[in-house]
């Protein structure tokens, strides 16, 4: 995620341009620092998020789809299945893992359970962005 926001920022500074009034002869992590500040007031100003939130967001959001579904809808079936067969090594990923981490640090029950209460989920989004991004 960290790669990607990498890439948003260019195509951003690419957009916006840089400040007016850069100091060219300055060091360099100055002149990405105000440019950095001057992305930032744009995206403020249109709404615009960094794709690694709005990916996290949507990821967030379809948890709480997944948790909302009856337990006999295939979609539901399919995200809870796990292989048999057990390999040696690290343990499999698999794509609530994430979920299942942030349940077990903000010490809730399952994350599922929390998510079916909309309201209580969407409340945690901010949690688990900062937790991912850490």
């Amino acid at each position: 995620l960290r790669k990607l926001d990498v890439h948003c920022r260019k195509l951003l500074r690419r957009m916006v341009g840089p400040p007016p009034d850069a100091n060219w002869n300055g060091p360099w992590h100055e002149v990405l620092h105000e440019w950095h500040i001057r992305i930032e007031q744009q995206l403020e100003r249109n709404g615009f998020k960094l794709w690694s939130r709005r990916y996290l967001a949507e990821y967030w959001k379809f948890a709480n789809y997944v948790a909302l579904l009856p337990e006999d809808r295939w979609i539901r079936r399919v995200l809870a299945w796990h292989p048999q067969q057990r390999r040696l090594g690290r343990a499999i990923m698999t794509w609530d893992s994430p979920l299942q981490d942030f349940a077990r640090w903000q010490r809730l029950e399952h994350w599922m359970w929390t998510a079916q209460d909309t309201d209580l989920w969407q409340h945690y989004f901010h949690e688990f962005y900062t937790l991912i991004f850490k």
